[in-house]
């Protein structure tokens, strides 16, 4: 066996043109605002329905259970989306200020977000047959 290390990749080592770097700002400046339009539809949602709820005493009925769900999902979808985007954005801003290896990161937070979304569209689609075949 050798002693030899794995030695980190050069910061210079991933080149980017000055197009490709325009992309990335661009994109880290929309995933900044749509993360915090997310959070705030979050926030405002969550509280809207926690007052709903605390407030509610018809809360049994299977008419708003439905709804109710399909809510709470969204505002969770919302805060984990919101999370996740900000994630990508701090970690774009990391490697064009630093040229951190933290590219890798970021682009796994954009990947988390994504499947994030996928699992919130499948449970909305399961949501909406329920409600079609009046399960809930």
């Amino acid at each position: 066996m050798s002693d030899q290390t794995v030695q980190p990749i050069a910061p210079d080592a991933a080149r980017l043109s000055p197009a490709e770097v325009a992309s990335l700002r661009r994109a880290s400046s929309w995933a900044r605002t749509v993360a915090i339009i997310g959070l705030a539809f979050a926030v405002v949602v969550g509280l809207g329905l926690g007052v709903f709820a605390a407030t509610s005493e018809s809360l049994r009925s299977s008419a708003l259970t439905g709804v109710l769900i399909s809510i709470l999902a969204a505002v969770i979808f919302a805060a984990v989306a919101g999370q996740q985007l900000l994630g990508y954005r701090r970690g774009i801003a990391s490697f064009l200020a630093h040229r951190e290896p933290a590219l890798p990161a970021s682009f796994r937070n954009l990947r988390t977000f994504f499947w994030a979304y996928s699992i919130y569209m499948a449970f909305s689609a399961a949501m909406g047959v329920l409600t079609l075949l009046r399960v809930l």
